[in-house]
């Protein structure tokens, strides 16, 4: 301390006494930079927590909630900044992760791969966080690339509001996702087979009246023209449908199969898939083949009502397939119950319902522009009026 007691003689205790005070100053700084330093350098703690949110439905969906804990060091006071969320699928290798995708526009980029942004400003040059709340990652709408168990990477990262190379943060962590879906990198190959599946039902459909008529195989290559149309060029589509239906024809033919155990193995399969518009799809062809030859045959008509049910289909969906490719007219020896889409099962009441329904949606398009639509309509507003007759004449006998 001897420089201090020069010092004193010198400058006087007045500047003594500021040199004290300013290095008593900068080592508390220093410290304090020492301290924020080392907890930057740690990174931020970042902690995934499972929970479920539930809609005003009542259903409830899996999230993922995050969390995180840490210091920031920021260039100045009241720095604009912004939280950035990022996942990335890990499991394959980790120095090469794969992007996550997800189905909700809030949570994705312009190319659906997820991403959250959230504003903030950050107060001081040394701020910190203690167990911060993010965000909620929607487990339900992610899409990793394949399929199963996977490990996802959660990056957390405090930059600049529009500067991500301007990083004040940062931190990750990962958590185990089972997907039980298809992978993207999954899908082309899903669609493939799916579509095999699908076509080789309505193969099947087409032959529940014990021959394949020339029209419906047409409608098929003419459905498939239109589905790969922009993903395979001409000839592959030629190919491949044509290949599937030498494969079903063959099945068919050589006896190892008869199309109402091929159509429960199809079926079975597609809803194996759990995807209800491939489901829907199916169905859609399966009607369009069996109205090819403006003749729904009673073994078609059975053949429709076996896929409707193995593929568990709505029946508001199945009346709607029904009314814009079936018209009554090709419908040969079938009761009229069946014949106006009366669902089986219904009480007395219940049948007088739908019919008085139906009724009203029919008598709407009796003016329609196109004539065979308005020819329909008058056909079954006419079915409909004798079927509503027979139920209430008949229950007043009874």
């Amino acid at each position: 301390m001897e420089w201090l007691f020069i010092a004193a003689i010198l400058l006087g205790p007045a500047i003594i006494r500021w040199i004290i005070n300013s290095f008593q100053e900068n080592s508390v700084e220093q410290q304090i930079r020492s301290h924020v330093r080392e907890a930057t350098e740690k990174g931020l703690t970042v902690r995934c927590k499972r929970d479920t949110i539930e809609t005003d439905d009542g259903t409830s969906y899996p999230i993922v909630r995050v969390h995180v804990s840490g210091a920031i060091l920021a260039p100045r006071d009241n720095q604009p900044g912004a939280f950035r969320v990022r996942l990335s699928d890990i499991t394959d290798a980790a120095d090469e992760p794969s992007p996550v995708f997800c189905s909700i526009s809030d949570c994705s980029d312009e190319d659906g791969i997820y991403e959250v942004d959230e504003k903030l400003e950050i107060p001081y040059r040394m701020s910190a966080v203690d167990d911060m709340g993010l965000t909620g990652i929607p487990l339900f709408a992610l899409v990793p690339p394949h399929k199963g168990r996977r490990t996802l990477q959660v990056i957390v990262a405090v930059t600049a509001e529009g500067d991500l190379e301007q990083v004040f943060a940062f931190g990750k962590t990962t958590f185990a996702h089972d997907f039980d879906c298809v992978g993207y990198l999954e899908m082309r190959d899903h669609t493939m087979e799916q579509e095999r599946r699908v076509a080789m039902l309505a193969l099947a459909m087409s032959a529940a009246d014990g021959h394949v008529d020339r029209r419906e195989t047409t409608v098929i290559r003419r459905f498939f023209s239109k589905t790969l149309a922009g993903r395979t060029d001409e000839d592959e589509r030629k190919n491949r449908v044509s290949e599937i239906m030498r494969e079903t024809l063959q099945a068919i033919k050589s006896g190892d199969k008869n199309p109402d155990s091929m159509i429960r193995s199809l079926c079975s399969e597609i809803l194996d898939t759990d995807d209800p518009r491939v489901a829907q799809t199916a169905y859609d062809l399966c009607v369009q083949v069996v109205a090819a030859d403006d003749t729904v045959e009673e073994e078609e008509h059975d053949a429709l009502r076996l896929v409707a049910s193995e593929l568990g289909l709505p029946e508001g969906f199945v009346r709607e397939v029904h009314d814009r490719n079936l018209r009554l007219a090709m419908f040969d020896d079938a009761e009229e119950e069946s014949l106006v889409g009366v669902p089986a099962g219904l009480s007395h009441e219940e049948k007088l319902e739908f019919l008085n329904s139906e009724y009203r949606k029919w008598r709407t398009r009796v003016t329609h522009s196109d004539a065979n639509v308005a020819a329909e309509a008058s056909l079954r507003l006419e079915r409909i009026t004798k079927l509503r007759r027979e139920l209430t004449d008949g229950h007043k006998q009874v």
